[in-house]
């Protein structure tokens, strides 16, 4: 995401939440946001404004776009997908999963062990089944959100991170109104020079 389309999101945001967005804020989003799109990066500030009354954190848009990111399958829908494997397939021969988190989570338990479940164990492996399945999800949401950390520490590696400067922007004095009007006017303007909006 561009510190221009950063802007216009926290504008947005900042509207909803009567907060003004000084130009530290907007760097310091953009360093931990470059990695997402814009799309993504509107789309979870807007499910974010409609789910919380605090303004959001970098932490909560990186999160509601992981969760977006990782193609999740109810638990009982996947479960349900198991099931009807099992009467289709046999322990014979294994299905391919449409999920990797289904596909984990069998081969974790074993295709051949899930089938020859006794029917008075089936809770017990249906509860197995949810365990390791929600384990791998949590895994590719936190792979999914890694890559905006791994890019801050290069970055930082490189002397190309003002820390300082984000932090000092962070703690201005909020501005008015107009002024962060005129900002998200400007960085539009710059970015269709560029033509990256």
């Amino acid at each position: 995401m561009t510190q221009g389309e950063c802007m216009v999101m926290l504008a947005v945001a900042g509207r909803m939440y009567g907060r003004d967005i000084s130009d530290g804020l907007v760097e310091g989003w953009t360093e931990f946001m470059a990695d997402i799109t814009a799309e993504e990066g509107v789309r979870a500030v807007k499910q974010h404004i409609t789910e919380s009354h605090m303004f959001p954190t970098v932490a909560d848009v990186r999160r509601r776009v992981a969760e977006s990111r990782v193609d999740a399958v109810d638990v009982g829908a996947a479960w349900g997908e198991v099931r009807k494997a099992i009467s289709r397939w046999g322990y014979n021969r294994v299905p391919t999963w449409a999920s990797p988190a289904v596909a984990h989570a069998v081969e974790a338990l074993g295709w051949r062990e899930i089938c020859m479940t006794l029917v008075n164990d089936v809770p017990t492996l249906r509860a197995q089944f949810e365990r390791y399945y929600r384990a791998y999800l949590d895994g590719a949401r936190r792979e999914a959100n890694s890559g905006a950390l791994e890019a801050h520490t290069q970055a930082e590696r490189r002397g190309q991170v003002a820390a300082g400067a984000a932090l000092a922007g962070l703690l201005e004095q909020p501005q008015a109104k107009a002024a962060n009007e005129a900002k998200v006017l400007r960085f539009r303007a710059q970015d269709e020079k560029g033509g990256a909006w």
